[in-house]
């Protein structure tokens, strides 16, 4: 799911800088805690930083474009109603 959000940003083709940047600072712990646990990730940890990263975007974006953002199971995992 990790790699997917970078590839969701990547696909976007933002040219929101100053969203990019806060954006990685919420990507970057998670994709730190893919590459040390693998598959054995802390999942309670790791909802703590998803639910800071949906409430970043919401915050930043606004719940009708977050929810527009919403195309791959990853992404419903995120900001969809089943997180």
């Amino acid at each position: 799911m990790v790699g997917e959000l970078e590839g969701a940003l990547d696909a976007s083709e933002i040219k929101d800088y100053d969203l990019i940047d806060r954006w990685y600072d919420y990507w970057t712990p998670l994709e730190t805690r893919r590459v040390i646990q693998g598959n054995n990730v802390d999942k309670v940890k790791a909802i703590d930083e998803l639910v800071a990263m949906k409430s970043f975007l919401l915050s930043y974006l606004g719940p009708d474009r977050v929810c527009d953002l919403a195309a791959s199971p990853a992404d419903t995992v995120l900001f969809g109603t089943t997180f």
